[in-house]
């Protein structure tokens, strides 16, 4: 293939333009795997991560150091591809269930145990459930890919998230019409403007929000108050 000299300073073809994400290891469920990092060294051990290819969307979770941080329920997103990046941590467990309406890995679980590794992100596609466990003062990085769809019952642009009591067998967890259609980054900018806007006017609690039937049941903890109970705890003694 023709090389063409660019303003880069190094010769870029086609293909180069095109280059995939590399996988770096594939799951029993189509379309959970780990996947390469691009990452510029600036010491030994320190490096810049580069953002991944896509929607310029990120999100960074701070989990609380206490000594036992485990996530209460399973997550499952319709109109999401997570794409995590563990920046620290030990033996993080997760368990993931296929919850997607026609997939060949339907009701399929995984669970595994890993370190935090700034060099790969794990993509976790819509429609598949995921528990993580051993969280405590771990910090995440996710760059989620969006989706959308014209009447999917499932979907709730608000609340993207289906949440499943983590005690649940399999044959609890339900099926799931995952959105088809990528958002295009303009729109994108719009959903992440409108998240800013209702933390602002004061939706400060994440919301849990449950399938029972054909009903969500959308339930909203006061972790504000829970925070403030225990430092005033601490305060007493």
């Amino acid at each position: 293939m023709p090389k063409a000299k660019s303003a880069l300073g190094f010769d870029v073809t086609l293909a180069d333009m095109e280059m995939p994400e590399m996988v770096l290891e594939r799951t029993a469920i189509s379309g959970l795997e780990w996947v390469a990092n691009d990452f510029a060294l600036t010491g030994a051990h320190s490096r810049i991560v580069i953002a991944s290819a896509g929607q310029m969307f990120t999100n960074m979770v701070w989990h609380a150091p206490e000594d036992d941080f485990n996530y209460e329920v399973f997550g499952i997103h319709v109109g999401q591809d997570d794409r995590l990046t563990f920046i620290n941590g030990k033996s993080i467990v997760g368990r993931f269930v296929d919850c997607r309406k026609g997939s060949p890995t339907y009701h399929q679980t995984v669970e595994m145990t890993f370190d935090g590794n700034p060099d790969r992100k794990l993509v976790i596609s819509r429609g598949i459930a995921h528990w993580f466990g051993n969280l405590a003062g771990v910090v995440t990085r996710n760059e989620p890919m969006l989706y959308w769809a014209i009447g999917n019952d499932d979907f709730d642009p608000g609340i993207d998230t289906i949440n499943v009591p983590r005690e649940a067998g399999v044959e609890d967890f339900p099926a799931i019409t995952v959105n088809p259609w990528r958002i295009p980054n303009v729109f994108s900018q719009l959903i992440l403007l409108s998240q800013r806007l209702r933390l602002r006017k004061g939706q400060k609690n994440y919301p849990f929000r449950f399938k029972v039937g054909r009903r969500s049941v959308v339930l909203v903890k006061n972790f504000e108050a829970q925070r403030d109970a225990a430092g005033a705890a601490a305060a007493s003694t």
